[in-house]
């Protein structure tokens, strides 16, 4: 708080004087006065924030690149995401496929090495097989 706005001692006590000689009229006039004080400081405060405000507003109206920068990049950034997105997807896909294809030749393979060795070795046949789980 400047020294300009600091509440008077003097008028404290002139209205605490008042007050116990219950004179309204002097308590509202010295209290109109030291209220007065802390408008008159608020007052100042807010038009110095809405200058404030109005010359950076300003300043990005003159600086509107940084607004078109704005603009273009968070844009491109969500559609750089969804593209990261659908290229992951598309990939496990791939990828699922390829091992469920995988699964099915193994057990193609486990078929046929059974009918091979039931058709070239019959009584010796010993079942092997092979063991894969998709999870």
């Amino acid at each position: 708080m400047s020294g300009a706005t600091q509440i008077n001692p003097a008028l404290v006590q002139a209205l605490l004087n008042a007050l116990n000689a219950q004179d309204t009229e002097r308590s509202s006039e010295l209290l109109d006065e030291i209220t007065q004080l802390r408008t008159s400081e608020l007052y100042q405060q807010l038009s110095h924030l809405t200058q404030n405000l109005h010359k950076t507003l300003d300043d990005l109206n003159h600086d509107d690149s940084l607004l078109i920068q704005t603009k273009h990049d968070i844009p491109d950034a969500t559609e750089r995401l969804q593209y990261v997105i659908s290229a992951t997807e598309d990939a496990s896909n791939t990828t699922l496929n390829s091992a469920e294809q995988a699964l099915s030749s193994l057990e193609n393979l486990e078929e046929s090495l059974k009918t091979f060795y039931q058709m070239t070795r019959p009584g010796q046949f010993k079942h092997y097989s092979i063991k894969c789980k998709m999870n």
